[in-house]
């Protein structure tokens, strides 16, 4: 799955893959 969405901890646009799995298990 990839989405485009704003990081609030970059606040800075970025292409999320995989790794936004990651960061949604962090929260």
């Amino acid at each position: 799955e990839i989405t485009f969405r704003r990081d609030p901890e970059n606040a800075r646009p970025r292409i999320n893959k995989r790794d936004s799995v990651k960061v949604k298990f962090n929260k």
